[in-house]
């Protein structure tokens, strides 16, 4: 997907071939563009299409086998769906639902974010609207939300920056790493560790098999582990609750003034 400043779509394929063409249908219904194309050719060849929107657009894109990659900013609320290829995208304006069973990356690093350590190797992605990822067997990968976020991953890693409002993360195999949580948030791992720099709202942290390290935090928290070292410092102004259990590892509590 790329943006220009027409009021236009252009769809260009590539690895189309001539009899493909008839699979091929692209209908205009008011403000709405509808693109469908069949594939009837085997699988494994290679077939792209490049859409070209103007910058505010609302996407929904839905593909059973390749990746959406979105190249530009768009504005827009927008629906992504693949079955078997990542998604991947720049800035995003709006709200997003986006759907795979590979992997979610809206930005072109690794969070390494333990205790306020937050270094990036890339500019940040965000997302500035509601967002809802849902992946299978991939990590989701992300910059900033500016509002809520629920983020679910069967196999993999979740990697965030920030959340401005809501996060409801969950991973049945990975380890989730956040930088800052604003608001109130639910984190799930059943087979990793959390690690969160800053949790400013309550925070309901539970993993079955891992650790939970969280630098500082500002408000109530809820804290489990079955089999994991609990590592916590909170902030000296917290008149919040703290309950914490873990069944056999260490606790570690440090009272921060700042």
């Amino acid at each position: 997907m790329k943006v220009w400043n027409k009021n236009e779509v252009l769809v260009l394929g590539e690895g189309v071939s001539e009899e493909g063409t008839s699979n091929f249908t692209a209908d205009q219904r008011g403000n709405s563009v509808y693109i469908v194309f069949t594939n009837s050719v085997k699988w494994g060849d290679y077939i792209k299409f490049v859409i070209t929107v103007p910058s505010h657009f609302n996407l929904n894109l839905s593909t059973a086998a390749g990746e959406i990659t979105i190249l530009d900013q768009i504005t827009g609320n927008h629906v992504l769906f693949t079955a078997g290829g990542d998604i991947r995208g720049k800035n995003i304006n709006g709200g997003m639902n986006a759907s795979t069973q590979a992997e979610i990356s809206f930005l072109e690093m690794f969070l390494e974010s333990v205790h306020s350590n937050c270094r990036r190797r890339h500019p940040v992605k965000d997302v500035k609207g509601k967002a809802n990822f849902l992946t299978s067997g991939g990590n989701i990968v992300c910059g900033n939300f500016a509002e809520s976020a629920t983020l679910g991953t069967a196999g993999g890693d979740i990697l965030v920056r920030n959340v401005a409002g809501g996060a409801n993360f969950k991973t049945a195999g990975g380890n989730i790493k956040v930088a800052s949580l604003q608001g109130s948030s639910v984190l799930t791992t059943a087979g990793g560790s959390l690690m969160v720099d800053a949790a400013i709202g309550k925070i309901n942290a539970k993993t079955s098999a891992g650790e939970v390290l969280i630098g500082l935090v500002h408000s109530d928290a809820i804290i489990k582990t079955s089999a994991g070292e609990v590592e916590i410092g909170v902030a000296a102004t917290n008149t919040g609750k703290i309950n914490i259990q873990n069944s056999s590892g260490d606790v570690e509590i440090r009272i921060l003034q700042r």
